[in-house]
């Protein structure tokens, strides 16, 4: 068994740099939640499937009105399944199966959210037109990623505050905006469709022109 120290320099990623920038807060927790899943025997398989079930629980709370709830498992699942990754490297335990289930597991995760966050604000029901157009925008842009050869060509911030700026623009600002909206009358319900659908319009066209250069 490695020690902390150990495991912590094992399972340092090549693209380390600029995996920080991506996951500027959860890098922060996930070694503190790797080690003890590593310390149980847990395999990055195994991690991936806590992450795909953590992810699953909370998108289903959202259906029930927990947005809280389900935001918080929402960020916990990020960081395991940041976990199974840092597993693989200490252990060298890889697999393409591993990849495959980490696919699968956030294709069903994300539109559980998307629906769920839409379902429980009513936005579904006030909009259901401007609705479809999000989600089709939203699982495209976050399909089209999967097309790039290699996670390297896919575009990414280059620093914190364009991570910040994207992550507005993606999923997570989509969570935060639904739940103030949820429990505030801070925005009327067509201003923020018209955002969701013109945020992801443009993560869309950036991915697809980004594509079109390889």
């Amino acid at each position: 068994m490695l020690s902390f120290n150990e495991f912590v320099d094992k399972n340092i990623r090549d693209d380390q740099d600029q995996n920080n920038v991506t996951h500027f807060f959860s890098k922060y927790f996930v070694n503190y939640l790797a080690f003890p899943l590593y310390k149980l025997g847990m395999t990055p398989n195994q991690t991936t499937v806590l992450f795909i079930i953590t992810g699953l629980i909370g998108g289903l709370l959202s259906f029930f009105n927990f947005l809280i709830v389900s935001y918080f498992l929402w960020r916990l699942h990020i960081i395991i399944d940041m976990a199974d990754g840092s597993i693989a490297r200490a252990t060298k335990l890889f697999s393409e199966y591993g990849d495959v289930l980490d696919k699968f597991g956030h294709h069903i995760i994300y539109p559980v959210y998307w629906i769920g966050f839409l379902f429980a604000s009513k936005l579904i029901y006030d909009y259901p037109l401007l609705t479809l157009i999000f989600l089709a925008l939203s699982s495209s842009q976050w399909t089209i990623k999967h097309l790039f050869k290699s996670k390297q060509n896919r575009p990414a911030a280059s620093n914190i505050y364009k991570r910040v700026i994207a992550n507005i623009f993606g999923i997570e600002g989509f969570l935060i905006i639904v739940i103030i909206y949820s429990y505030t009358d801070f925005f009327e319900g067509y201003y923020v469709i018209l955002f969701m659908i013109t945020s992801n319009l443009i993560l869309l066209a950036n991915k697809a022109f980004s594509l079109l250069k390889f």
